[in-house]
């Protein structure tokens, strides 16, 4: 049954932020360490970390050789190196302050926390194009689904399918006995991480 809990792994030694997949692992954002953690699908295992930076990492997403990270702390999207770390390019400061981002090939869709709506960033320029919402709920972690947005409410424990041209709410999951706040998704399943308790959860879409 869609929105089904399907398992859990960790717990972790750190906060879990945003989250993003490659295909067969988790990349997982540790703010409070400055830390980009990479943990294996299937076992839970931590493979490797990439950090410390110099900002601390909230949302990411994958464009398959590199991270963007949400620097909610300067109001910054940051790209960084796959393999090294290193940091390639910033946009902003911007004014609003980004959270959750998700890429669709051109453009990052971000998350603007306190504000309840998101907005659309080109992903060449740095530029703003749009922005969708407000929000009867209070937006955090986001994901692409091809068709839909999929956003995590941490307030009240749901997800919601969210239309990304009307900013129309399709569908929602929940509540769940956990506080989901990233969230990326494998083609079937949502991956959501809870920062209140340090696990990653698996839920049926």
């Amino acid at each position: 049954m869609a929105g089904t809990l399907i398992r859990r792994i960790g717990p972790y030694s750190f906060i879990p932020f945003g989250i993003a997949l490659d295909g067969r692992c988790l990349w997982v954002a540790d703010a409070e360490n400055r830390y980009l953690h990479q943990v294996d699908l299937v076992t839970g295992t931590l493979i490797r970390r990439l950090g410390s930076f110099s900002f601390p990492p909230f949302g990411i997403a994958l464009d398959g050789q590199c991270l963007w990270v949400a620097d909610a702390s300067h109001s910054y999207l940051r790209q960084v190196d796959l393999v090294t770390g290193t940091l390639i390019r910033s946009f902003g400061p911007y004014s609003f302050t980004p959270y959750g981002i998700a890429l669709d090939g051109r453009c990052l869709w971000v998350v603007v926390i306190y504000d309840n709506y998101l907005c659309q960033v080109d992903l060449v320029t740095g530029t703003l194009i749009r922005r969708l919402g407000s929000f009867s709920f209070f937006p955090q972690g986001i994901a692409l689904d091809g068709r839909c947005l999929w956003v995590s409410d941490a307030s009240d424990s749901y997800l919601h399918q969210v239309d990304p041209v009307s900013g129309t709410l399709i569908r929602s999951f929940g509540p769940y006995s956990f506080s989901p706040l990233g969230i990326a998704l494998d083609g079937r399943c949502l991956w959501v991480s809870d920062p209140s308790n340090n696990y990653l959860y698996q839920v049926s879409v």
